[in-house]
């Protein structure tokens, strides 16, 4: 029994400690309009393509989070699942609740509907306190986001 246990201790202490760190990010809708939410963490094991992710079966695979404006959500617990590293990549599409709730899904995906997509890291993440704004703040200039960060601040202006 000793010998297990001091093997378990020296794997633990052999491990990244970041691997058991808690932790959580939020995504905060700074707008006047309701939006939906999809994370989009599991499907690049089933659908590994970096362009866009949106697949007419992808509905089936992940959850739409629906969230009220000027509101916040907890949409990524490290203790539900291993935190990004700092190579990995989350991408967060955001849609409009009004097109979401009126328009099949099939239509969102070929017309591509989305407000606005982040593929953020882990570092990206870390840098904007594990807060995720819609609309992007100036921190998030230039982090990857489709369409641009300069175009989606146009746009939420109504320029």
């Amino acid at each position: 029994m000793k010998k297990i246990l001091l093997i378990f201790i020296v794997l633990l202490y052999g491990c990244n400690k970041s691997y058991f760190d808690k932790g959580s990010a939020d995504f905060y809708n700074m707008t006047e309009k309701d939006v939906v939410l999809l994370r989009d963490y599991i499907s690049y094991n089933y659908f590994p393509r970096h362009d866009t992710v949106l697949d007419y079966n992808i509905e089936h695979w992940c959850r739409f989070n629906k969230i009220g404006k000027n509101e916040k959500f907890t949409f990524l617990r490290w203790d539900d699942m291993d935190p990004l590293s700092k190579s990995d990549t989350i991408s967060i599409f955001i849609l409009d609740k009004q097109v979401f709730d009126t328009t099949s899904w099939k239509k969102i995906c070929t017309d591509y509907l989305v407000l606005c997509r982040y593929d953020l890291s882990g570092n990206d993440i870390k840098q904007l306190n594990s807060t995720i704004p819609y609309p992007p703040s100036p921190a998030m200039k230039d982090m990857k986001m489709y369409p641009t960060y300069e175009e989606v601040i146009k746009q939420e202006k109504g320029l």
